[in-house]
Protein backbone atom coordinates (compact mmCIF):
# COMPACT_ATOMS: atom_id res chain seq x y z
CA UNK A 1 0.00 0.00 0.00
CA UNK A 2 1.28 3.42 -0.82
CA UNK A 3 2.11 6.09 1.70
CA UNK A 4 -0.73 8.25 0.37
CA UNK A 5 -3.35 5.56 1.00
CA UNK A 6 -1.95 4.81 4.45
CA UNK A 7 -2.03 8.52 5.38
CA UNK A 8 -5.60 8.91 4.07
CA UNK A 9 -6.78 5.86 6.05
CA UNK A 10 -5.08 7.05 9.25
CA UNK A 11 -6.62 10.52 8.84
CA UNK A 12 -10.09 9.11 8.15
CA UNK A 13 -9.90 6.69 11.08
CA UNK A 14 -8.74 9.34 13.57
CA UNK A 15 -12.26 10.43 14.56
CA UNK A 16 -13.15 6.85 15.54
CA UNK A 17 -10.19 6.33 17.88
CA UNK A 18 -10.36 6.54 21.65
CA UNK A 19 -8.25 9.35 23.17
CA UNK A 20 -5.38 7.03 24.19
CA UNK A 21 -5.47 4.96 20.99
CA UNK A 22 -3.13 5.15 17.98
CA UNK A 23 -3.17 3.34 14.65
CA UNK A 24 -0.34 0.81 14.52
CA UNK A 25 -1.05 -0.73 11.10
CA UNK A 26 -3.37 -0.43 8.09
CA UNK A 27 -4.14 -2.72 5.18
CA UNK A 28 -6.36 -2.26 2.14
CA UNK A 29 -8.25 -5.46 1.28
CA UNK A 30 -11.12 -6.66 -0.89
CA UNK A 31 -13.56 -9.50 -0.48
CA UNK A 32 -12.02 -12.66 -1.97
CA UNK A 33 -13.10 -12.92 -5.61
CA UNK A 34 -13.60 -9.16 -6.09
CA UNK A 35 -10.80 -8.79 -8.65
CA UNK A 36 -11.99 -11.84 -10.60
CA UNK A 37 -15.53 -10.48 -10.69
CA UNK A 38 -14.26 -7.35 -12.38
CA UNK A 39 -12.67 -9.47 -15.14
CA UNK A 40 -16.05 -10.71 -16.37
CA UNK A 41 -16.76 -13.92 -18.26
CA UNK A 42 -16.13 -17.26 -16.58
CA UNK A 43 -13.59 -15.67 -14.24
CA UNK A 44 -16.27 -13.19 -13.18
CA UNK A 45 -18.70 -15.98 -12.40
CA UNK A 46 -16.11 -17.83 -10.31
CA UNK A 47 -15.11 -14.60 -8.54
CA UNK A 48 -18.74 -13.73 -7.87
CA UNK A 49 -19.31 -17.11 -6.24
CA UNK A 50 -16.21 -16.67 -4.06
CA UNK A 51 -17.28 -13.18 -3.02
CA UNK A 52 -20.78 -14.43 -2.25
CA UNK A 53 -19.45 -17.18 0.03
CA UNK A 54 -17.19 -14.71 1.85
CA UNK A 55 -20.03 -12.23 2.37
CA UNK A 56 -22.38 -14.96 3.62
CA UNK A 57 -19.82 -16.19 6.17
CA UNK A 58 -19.17 -12.64 7.37
CA UNK A 59 -22.87 -11.85 7.61
CA UNK A 60 -23.38 -14.89 9.85
CA UNK A 61 -20.83 -13.43 12.28
CA UNK A 62 -22.33 -9.94 12.16
CA UNK A 63 -19.43 -8.59 10.08
CA UNK A 64 -20.02 -6.13 7.24
CA UNK A 65 -17.68 -6.27 4.23
CA UNK A 66 -16.91 -3.84 1.41
CA UNK A 67 -14.55 -3.83 -1.56
CA UNK A 68 -12.24 -2.11 -1.11
CA UNK A 69 -12.01 -1.70 2.62
CA UNK A 70 -9.30 -0.87 5.13
CA UNK A 71 -8.30 -2.87 8.16
CA UNK A 72 -7.08 -0.49 10.87
CA UNK A 73 -5.27 -2.00 13.82
CA UNK A 74 -4.77 -0.30 17.17
CA UNK A 75 -3.31 -1.81 20.32
CA UNK A 76 -6.85 -2.70 21.49
CA UNK A 77 -9.13 -2.95 18.44
CA UNK A 78 -9.47 -3.82 14.80
CA UNK A 79 -11.61 -1.36 12.88
CA UNK A 80 -12.79 -1.84 9.31
CA UNK A 81 -13.74 0.96 6.96
CA UNK A 82 -15.26 1.20 3.52
CA UNK A 83 -12.75 3.12 1.42
CA UNK A 84 -12.73 4.90 -1.89
CA UNK A 85 -10.05 6.07 -4.27
CA UNK A 86 -6.69 6.73 -2.62
CA UNK A 87 -7.75 5.11 0.66
CA UNK A 88 -10.25 7.83 1.57
CA UNK A 89 -12.46 6.56 4.38
CA UNK A 90 -16.17 6.55 3.52
CA UNK A 91 -17.71 4.81 6.55
CA UNK A 92 -16.81 2.61 9.50
CA UNK A 93 -18.08 -0.93 9.01
CA UNK A 94 -16.95 -2.88 12.08
CA UNK A 95 -15.32 -2.37 15.45
CA UNK A 96 -13.86 -5.44 17.14
CA UNK A 97 -11.84 -5.76 20.32
CA UNK A 98 -8.70 -7.82 19.74
CA UNK A 99 -10.15 -10.70 21.77
CA UNK A 100 -12.69 -11.14 18.90
CA UNK A 101 -9.92 -11.27 16.30
CA UNK A 102 -8.06 -14.45 15.47
CA UNK A 103 -5.09 -14.79 13.21
CA UNK A 104 -4.52 -13.65 9.66
CA UNK A 105 -3.30 -16.34 7.28
CA UNK A 106 -1.60 -15.07 4.11
CA UNK A 107 -1.05 -17.23 1.01
CA UNK A 108 0.49 -16.05 -2.23
CA UNK A 109 -1.83 -16.50 -5.21
CA UNK A 110 -0.28 -15.29 -8.45
CA UNK A 111 0.72 -11.67 -7.95
CA UNK A 112 -1.61 -11.16 -4.99
CA UNK A 113 -2.48 -12.74 -1.69
CA UNK A 114 -5.39 -14.81 -0.48
CA UNK A 115 -6.14 -13.90 3.13
CA UNK A 116 -8.10 -15.73 5.78
CA UNK A 117 -8.93 -13.41 8.68
CA UNK A 118 -10.68 -14.96 11.65
CA UNK A 119 -13.25 -12.64 13.24
CA UNK A 120 -15.61 -13.82 15.97
CA UNK A 121 -14.52 -17.42 15.29
CA UNK A 122 -15.51 -17.10 11.61
CA UNK A 123 -13.04 -17.32 8.74
CA UNK A 124 -13.42 -14.37 6.36
CA UNK A 125 -11.89 -14.73 2.86
CA UNK A 126 -10.17 -11.58 1.61
CA UNK A 127 -7.52 -10.59 -0.94
CA UNK A 128 -4.76 -8.00 -0.97
CA UNK A 129 -1.08 -7.47 -1.76
CA UNK A 130 1.35 -10.10 -0.48
CA UNK A 131 4.04 -8.02 1.24
CA UNK A 132 1.67 -5.59 2.93
CA UNK A 133 -0.52 -8.50 4.08
CA UNK A 134 2.40 -10.36 5.63
CA UNK A 135 3.54 -7.22 7.44
CA UNK A 136 0.01 -6.58 8.76
CA UNK A 137 -0.34 -10.24 9.89
CA UNK A 138 2.89 -9.96 11.89
CA UNK A 139 1.82 -6.74 13.63
CA UNK A 140 -1.64 -8.24 14.32
CA UNK A 141 -0.06 -11.32 15.94
CA UNK A 142 2.08 -9.09 18.17
CA UNK A 143 -0.93 -6.95 19.18
CA UNK A 144 -3.01 -10.05 19.98
CA UNK A 145 -0.19 -11.51 22.08
CA UNK A 146 0.08 -8.26 24.05
CA UNK A 147 -3.60 -8.39 25.10
CA UNK A 148 -3.70 -12.14 25.78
Amino acid sequence: MGATSDAAIRTGAAEFLHPSEDVIATLVVSVRGHQQTRAGGVAGIVGGARAGRARKAAEGAGIELASPMALVLTSRRLLTFETGRGGNVKAMLNELVLQEVGGLEVRRVGLGASLTLTLRDTEIALESRVGASRDFAEVLAQARAAVA
